[in-house]
């Protein structure tokens, strides 16, 4: 947030018309003189009828973000600064919210299936690349964000009260591990991600019962806390990374050792590390090499103002928190894999849901067109691209 800060100040105290608009970064949607409505939300910019040209405040607004799939960052939550910045999304940002995100342009061959946050996701959430899909969980009015008639259907085959929630945790369970994609590799090969639907009552409630803690742990104890799950998954989780020693300085490598579990930086350390947690990723982009990438002495990102080269000249204090929870999280997840692809195994020689089942049995009916796909908006809401399923 700190650095925001910084690029905000150097932008409103710059007094030379031609290096401002430099600055700004001028496009199609957004220029020093243009005025937009407010993004949805309580937390955003609400001064944005205003030129930015005309602004003078020294601290700017910031929203946190999911920036890539287990990496939270910040951005300046003013209309005015933002090109596109998809107002359907901003929209669906209601309590107890949760994002599923997947690769959806091209082939996926690593990783998890999918990945979830509570925070509104940036483009190119899943990996920063090759495209994706999002869908929430919930429509901004608080309503089901799935296919007409699904949950029913559901419901009505599985003889159980099925909710927008357990399907999520469900498809949690059973796609968000690296098995899935190791066990699907060539039905993958065309992208999109499909989920087995398994016509058992009990792997349905163990798949629902894993997908919770798989939900709890992409949104950082946010979201299905509850069965001994709190809102910290670093004191929740028996699968607790600690930090060792504090870092001293910014530096461009991180090190590991495998023998004893340990990750340095800067003169800080963390551990016990298992090996799998290094080996995560998503898509082929290992998570823990993704997220120093932004937090190291010289950063990576797109450039596209001299903005851009104000980083951080030091390590923050909030990154040797979050590097705890994301280790944690990770260490977690790992630990579950095993018991995710045996439950998936078992999903797979039992009986299934079809789409001929769910279509001429009990009328659900899916997406054909855009104007299906549109959210369900009250007047004080309005979602994303699309029905969970």
């Amino acid at each position: 947030m700190e650095t925001l800060g910084s690029r905000w100040l150097e932008l409103i105290s710059c007094d030379d018309r031609a290096r401002k608009e430099d600055l700004f970064k001028k496009s199609r949607d957004s220029s020093l003189d243009k005025s937009k409505v407010r993004l949805f939300g309580n937390d955003v910019e609400k001064q944005t009828t205003t030129r930015f040209a005309d602004e003078i405040r020294l601290e700017p607004t910031v929203v946190r973000v999911g920036h890539r799939s287990f990496d939270r960052q910040y951005v300046i939550a003013d209309h005015r600064l933002m090109d596109t910045p998809r107002p359907d999304l901003w929209r669906a940002r209601i309590p107890g919210q949760v994002f599923l995100s997947e690769l959806h342009s091209v082939p996926l061959r690593t990783g998890p299936g999918l990945s979830f946050s509570n925070l509104i996701p940036s483009e190119g959430f899943f990996k920063g690349s090759e495209g994706g899909r999002l869908a929430p969980m919930y429509n901004p009015d608080g309503t089901s964000n799935a296919a007409p008639g699904l949950l029913e259907a559901l419901s009505a085959e599985l003889g159980l009260d099925v909710s927008v929630e357990d399907l999520m945790a469900y498809v949690a369970g059973v796609v968000a591990h690296s098995a899935y994609t190791t066990t699907f590799e060539q039905e993958l090969q065309t992208p999109g991600v499909r989920v087995p639907l398994t016509r058992d009552p009990e792997l349905w409630r163990q798949s629902v019962d894993l997908g919770q803690e798989v939900l709890w742990l992409h949104t950082f104890g946010q979201e299905f806390a509850g069965a001994g799950r709190g809102k910290s998954v670093v004191t929740s989780s028996p699968h607790q990374v600690k930090y060792l020693a504090a870092v001293k300085q910014l530096d461009d490598h991180y090190s590991y050792d495998p023998v004893s579990q340990t990750l340095s930086f800067g003169g800080g350390s963390w551990g016990p590390v298992p090996p799998q947690v290094m080996e995560y990723n998503t898509a082929g982009k290992k998570t823990v090499n993704a997220w120093f990438s932004y937090r190291k002495k010289s950063p990576v990102g797109k450039k596209t103002s001299p903005l851009d080269n104000i980083v951080a000249t030091y390590w923050h204090a909030d990154w040797s928190i979050e590097l705890t929870e994301l280790l944690t999280v990770l260490a977690h997840l790992v630990s579950l894999e095993p018991r995710q692809e045996e439950l998936l195994s078992q999903i797979i020689a039992a009986d299934h849901v079809t789409l001929t089942d769910l279509e001429q049995h009990h009328g659900v009916t899916w997406a054909q067109t855009r104007n299906d796909r549109l959210p369900s908006i009250s007047l004080a809401s309005a979602t994303a691209d699309g029905h969970l399923f």
